[in-house]
């Protein structure tokens, strides 16, 4: 029962991908974070994180009609350091449905590394909507 679930979220998925991404078009991204009090260093990453967004030729900032990646993200600031403890999990919202979790990570960013978290997080996001970009596009042949 469980891995008929499963396929059929996986098929919605490829369904909601199809109308959702076309070639070359920019993937359109929300970022739903909270960082915990005090925490500066997760502030920080998520900015950086907001900042790679607008930057990269994959992703797009959503805007409020469109149907996107859902990121929810949480920073803790980690005791008596200057560090942050941060987790994500990646949903696609398509029409008002959204699908089981696509992606997720649990990690520890530092003062000193906090772009390079930022860009692996943005890297991760870029590679997933690569991804759903060409299993729709192999699914549509």
């Amino acid at each position: 029962m469980r891995n008929r679930v499963i396929q059929i979220s996986l098929i919605l998925c490829v369904i909601f991908f199809s109308t959702w991404v076309t070639a070359g078009s920019k993937i359109a991204v929300k970022l739903n974070t909270q960082a915990g009090e005090g925490d500066f260093v997760g502030q920080r990453l998520i900015a950086y994180i907001q900042k790679g967004i607008e930057k990269s030729s994959v992703l797009k900032t959503a805007g409020e009609d469109d149907s996107m990646l859902i990121v929810n993200m949480i920073t803790k600031k980690v005791r008596n350091r200057p560090r942050s403890a941060y987790s994500y999990i990646v949903t696609f919202n398509a029409f008002g449905k959204v699908s089981p979790v696509l992606a997720h990570r649990l990690g520890i960013c530092g003062n000193t590394r906090v772009q390079n978290a930022a860009l692996s997080i943005v890297s991760d996001l870029e590679e997933l909507a690569e991804r759903a970009r060409s299993q729709t596009s192999n699914s549509s042949r």
